[in-house]
C-alpha cells in the first residue's frame, strides 16, 4: 500500500492542476472541444481521490471524517460536474461553474491532506 499512495497523490494533484488548467481554457475561451478531455480526466482524478482515501483508511490511524469528506466531495464534484450544462443554463451559470472551481480545488486539498497524513504516520512509525 505505501507504493500506492504516491501515485494516487500525483493522479490527484497533478490531475487536478491539468483540469484547472483545461477548465479554465474551456470557460475564458469557450473550447468546448475540451470538455469530454475534461470530463475523462475529472472522473480518473475522483476515482484516484476515492482510492487514496481507501487507501488512507487502511493505513491505521486515519481521520475517518476526512476519508468519508473525500469520499462526498468526489461524488458531489462529479454530479456537479456531469450535471453542470443543465443547472442554470443562462446568466446565472457562472455561480456552477465557480462552485465547480471550488469544489475542485477542495478535493485537490483533501487528497494533499491525506497524503501528508500518511507520510507524517510512516515516519513516526520509523521513529520508534
Amino acid at each position: 500500500m505505501a507504493r500506492v499512495a504516491p501515485v494516487l497523490s500525483g493522479i490527484v494533484r497533478y490531475g487536478g492542476l491539468i483540469l484547472l488548467a483545461l477548465g479554465l481554457v474551456i470557460w475564458v475561451a469557450s473550447v468546448s472541444g475540451l470538455v469530454a478531455l475534461h470530463m475523462l480526466i475529472g472522473i480518473l482524478v475522483v476515482l484516484a481521490l476515492w482510492l487514496l482515501a481507501l487507501v488512507y483508511i487502511l493505513a491505521g490511524s486515519a481521520s475517518l471524517p476526512l476519508a468519508l469528506g473525500a469520499f462526498v466531495v468526489g461524488l458531489a464534484q462529479g454530479v456537479l460536474g456531469l450535471t453542470q450544462e443543465r443547472i442554470l443554463p443562462t446568466t446565472g451559470h457562472w455561480v456552477i461553474q465557480v462552485a465547480h472551481l471550488l469544489l475542485g480545488l477542495l478535493l485537490i486539498g483533501m487528497g494533499e491532506m491525506m497524503t501528508m497524513r500518511m507520510k507524517k504516520a510512516r515516519v513516526a512509525v520509523a521513529a520508534k
